[in-house]
């Protein structure tokens, strides 16, 4: 991937329409996006001169010439904002838990394909999983006990090796740095530099990897979801022609058909909880802004009930985009801030005033 980025950056610079062009490879330790580490981000700034249409197109041509990579084209606001002003991708979501990904995964496409055919339903769609390669290690227990390993020894170590052990704190101008013990990048390179590790064995001696344990590299999730305590995966369904209603009675029909394992089950959501949380979130803070605006404007003027007269006065500009969120269901971010614009329009409108302080 990094070889991938250097590549496009040097190509998307030669374009004429394009000024700078800057990247960032993989995911941070602690980052918010859900991406895996073999992915990468190229923020490309067109010219003032540019001609936008052109330079977009050619932008498109080039990371296209790219194989094997899955790639998307657009700009800032999209990407950031989409999911903030659209309401909830899907009118119904099945969430399947368990205990096996592979499971989880195996039942899910199952029942996608079940509830699909269910009448008023136009698609039911499973979530993609994103995987990553990841070192996978699995101790011989019979080939550690020759050695005098015990499996979390072997374990312990490898982990150290490959991943480090934090093991201390370094405390600089006020900044506070991690001390980690790891290998050397020279002798982690590769799936046989790993089987070529060496284990320090309890007699003082040391013993390669490969010869107590089996190395391999695996297909992993980047993320693993759980909702009270169990791993889930989501089917989001999209209905069309029928009442929500009728349909989801017969997607629970429909389900009592699939056999599931020990531990597995489905539930149906009316919406995901992810869209719940926000919109719950949302409301919380709402309530929490007017109370802190109404006590700012009353410490202004000095008097509560003209704070009040000010506080029904912005709620009036408010009430139209925020009444008719609710009944459409599309209390979003997006939402309340057309609500907000509208309003504060409203206000600079000729023949509109605020009250104001008596002298």
């Amino acid at each position: 991937m990094v070889r991938t980025v250097q590549q496009a950056s040097a190509e998307l610079e030669a374009l004429p329409g394009v000024s700078t062009v800057n990247a960032h490879v993989g995911r941070a330790e602690t980052g918010d996006q859900k991406v895996g580490i073999n992915s990468a981000e190229l923020w490309v700034n067109l010219a003032p001169a540019a001609n936008y249409d052109q330079t977009v197109a050619e932008i498109r041509n080039v990371t296209n010439s790219f194989p094997g990579v899955f790639r998307n084209v657009e700009n800032y606001m999209p990407d950031r904002t989409g999911q903030a002003l659209l309401g909830p991708a899907a009118d119904l979501v099945v969430r399947v838990y368990g205990v096996d990904l592979d499971g989880i995964n195996e039942k899910a496409k199952e029942i996608a394909e079940t509830v699909a055919a269910v009448n008023g339903v136009a698609e039911a769609r499973a979530e993609e999983q994103v995987l990553e390669p990841q070192v996978e290690i699995e101790v011989d227990l019979d080939a550690a006990d020759q050695f005098g390993l015990k499996p979390g020894d072997v374990r312990r170590q490898a982990t150290t090796l490959l991943s480090g052990l934090t093991v201390g704190s370094l405390f600089e101008e006020q900044k506070v740095f991690d001390v980690v013990v790891w290998s050397k990048p020279e002798l982690r390179d590769n799936l046989s530099d790993v089987h070529n590790l060496l284990i320090d064995t309890p007699d003082g001696g040391q013993v390669r990897l490969g010869d107590v344990a089996t190395v391999t590299i695996v297909p992993t999730p980047i993320i693993i979801k759980r909702d009270a305590v169990s791993r889930f995966m989501d089917i989001a369904v999209t209905l069309a022609g029928r009442n929500a209603e009728a349909v989801t009675a017969d997607i629970k029909e429909s389900l009592r058909t699939i056999e599931f394992p020990l531990e597995y089950r489905a539930e149906i959501l009316g919406e995901s909880v992810a869209q719940q949380q926000s919109r719950q979130r949302t409301l919380v803070l709402l309530v929490a802004a007017l109370i802190g605006i109404y006590l700012l404007i009353q410490a202004a003027f000095g008097g509560w009930r003209l704070a009040l007269a000010v506080m029904l006065a912005v709620v009036a500009a408010l009430s139209g985009g925020l009444v008719g969120a609710v009944l459409t269901g599309g209390l979003t971010l997006g939402a309340l801030w057309a609500a907000g614009h509208f309003g504060h329009r409203r206000a600079q409108q000729p023949g509109y005033a605020a009250p104001r302080p008596a002298a």
